[in-house]
């Protein structure tokens, strides 16, 4: 299971730079670096890390993990306010849902290059 590996790389990651991360974009060196000292097979050497909050932690520390983990506390208070003051509220329902969904399989995809999340958010923001 390739994927787990790439989950425990990327938090070996954040903890070697927990303040910083190595850098966005730069995953691929440290999954470059694991397929040379054997922990990854060829697939793999160049892949996200397939994991939001994870990569974000990876690539930029605390800071970026906080910052995912804001997002998502930002699109529950966006869904919050749209469900009260919007009168499509199957809309807002319909929208939460499939965020709640994503949010879910972020732990697996990373969710934030999805286009869909993006204009999610927009719609919960254009209705509350």
């Amino acid at each position: 299971m390739s994927y787990w590996v790439l989950k425990g790389l990327a938090f070996d990651v954040f903890h070697a730079h927990p303040w910083s991360g190595i850098g966005v974009g730069r995953f691929h060196t440290a999954t470059s670096q694991a397929f040379d000292a054997g922990r990854l097979n060829g697939p793999y050497r160049a892949i996200d890390p397939h994991c939001t909050l994870l990569g974000a932690m990876a690539e930029a520390g605390l800071w970026g993990g906080l910052s995912v983990v804001a997002l998502f506390v930002a699109a529950v208070g966006l869904a919050r306010s749209a469900a009260r003051r919007s009168p499509d509220r199957w809309l807002v329902g319909a929208v939460t849902a499939g965020l709640v969904g994503v949010a879910v399989n972020s732990i697996n995809a990373d969710v934030l290059n999805f286009r869909f999340v993006w204009i999610a958010l927009a719609v919960l923001r254009a209705l509350a």
